[in-house]
C-alpha cells in the first residue's frame, strides 16, 4: 500500500468519524430541547419523520408485530437489530446508521477505482477529491447527520447498483455480477421505490445510447418528448403501476400541501424539501423550464 492509498483511508476514517460527531452533537442537543435526541427543532430544519420512524419501531420491538405503515425496509431493518440486542435507544440507531456512511464511503472508493481500470486516471487523488466533496456536502450532512433517517441505506443501496453495474458491462465475466445487481436494485427498491425503480431506468437508457446509432436515438428521444407532452397534457390522472401514483401526485409529493380525496388543500406545510407549487402549471413549457 503507497502513500496514496494511505491517504485515501485515512480521509475514509476522518469524513465517517466528521459525521459520527455531528450525529453525536445534534442528539446531544435534541435531547435538551425535549426531542429523545430524534432530530432538531422544526424552526432548525428539522421534521416529523425520525419520531414516526421511532414509533413504529418502538411499536413492532414491543408488541412482536411488524408496524410499517410505509411498507419501507428501514423499520423492520431497525427492529430486527433491536430484538437482536434486546433494546430500543435512538443513539444506538443513529450510530448504525453511521456504520452505513463508513460503508457508503468505501463503496464509493471502490466504484472509482472499478471505473479507473478500464478509464486509465489516478483512483486514489479522484476517490479524495470525493471523500472530501462528501464531507463538505450539506445536504448529506444535515440529513444522516441530524436525523434518524433511512437515507443512508438509500444512498449506500444506489452505490452497491452503481459498483455491480460498472462491473456488470466493464468485466469480461461481467454476467457473474448480474445476481449482485438485482440484490442491490432489489435492496435499493425496499428502501425507496421509485430509487429502485430509477436504477432500472438508467440502465436501460445507457443500453438505448449505447447500442443505438445517432440517428435511432435521436428518433427515441423525440418520442420521448412527444410522450412527455402526451402525459403532462392528456393523462395526468392516470394511475402508473408499481408506484400506485399519477403524475399529479408525484409532482405535488414535495409540493407543501396535502389533498383531500376531492383534491382540496387541507393543509399547507412548510419543509426542507419542499418545491411548494413549483410544478403545479398548467403550460408544458413553463413546466419543463421549471424543472
Amino acid at each position: 500500500m503507497n502513500l496514496k492509498q494511505i491517504n485515501v483511508w485515512a480521509w475514509w476514517l476522518l469524513v465517517g468519524l466528521e459525521y459520527f460527531l455531528i450525529m453525536t452533537f445534534t442528539y446531544h442537543f435534541s435531547v435538551s430541547q425535549g426531542l429523545e435526541g430524534l432530530d432538531l427543532p422544526r424552526n432548525l430544519g428539522g421534521g416529523k419523520d425520525s419520531e414516526f420512524y421511532f414509533k413504529n419501531i418502538t411499536t413492532s420491538f414491543l408488541t412482536g408485530t411488524e408496524s410499517n405503515p410505509t411498507g419501507t425496509q428501514f423499520i423492520p431493518m431497525m427492529t430486527a437489530v433491536a430484538n437482536y440486542f434486546g433494546f430500543v435507544n435512538v443513539f444506538f440507531m443513529k450510530s448504525i446508521n453511521i456504520v452505513g456512511v463508513f460503508l457508503l464511503l468505501f463503496l464509493m472508493i471502490k466504484t472509482l477505482r472499478s471505473i479507473g481500470e478500464i478509464n486509465d486516471f489516478d483512483t486514489d487523488m479522484a476517490s479524495m477529491s470525493t471523500l472530501v466533496r462528501f464531507a463538505l456536502f450539506p445536504s448529506s450532512a444535515i440529513v444522516i447527520g441530524t436525523t434518524l433517517n433511512r437515507d443512508i441505506w438509500i444512498y449506500t443501496f444506489f452505490m452497491f447498483s452503481a459498483l455491480f453495474s460498472v462491473k456488470l458491462v466493464k468485466n469480461k465475466k461481467g454476467f457473474l455480477y448480474l445476481p449482485l445487481l438485482i440484490l442491490a436494485i432489489y435492496g435499493l427498491y425496499s428502501f425507496r421505490g421509485y430509487a429502485g425503480l430509477s436504477v432500472v431506468a438508467g440502465s436501460l437508457l445507457y443500453f438505448i445510447i449505447k447500442y443505438t446509432n445517432k440517428y435511432l436515438f435521436g428518433v427515441i428521444t423525440f418520442a420521448g418528448v412527444i410522450l412527455l407532452f402526451g402525459w403532462f397534457q392528456i393523462f395526468k390522472d392516470f394511475e402508473a403501476p408499481i408506484v400506485n401514483m399519477t403524475l399529479l401526485d408525484a409532482l405535488g409529493y414535495q409540493g407543501g400541501y396535502f389533498s383531500s380525496a376531492d383534491g382540496n388543500k387541507v393543509y399547507q406545510r412548510a419543509g426542507g424539501t419542499d418545491f411548494m407549487e413549483a410544478f403545479n402549471v398548467s403550460n408544458f413549457i413553463v413546466f419543463i423550464g421549471q424543472f
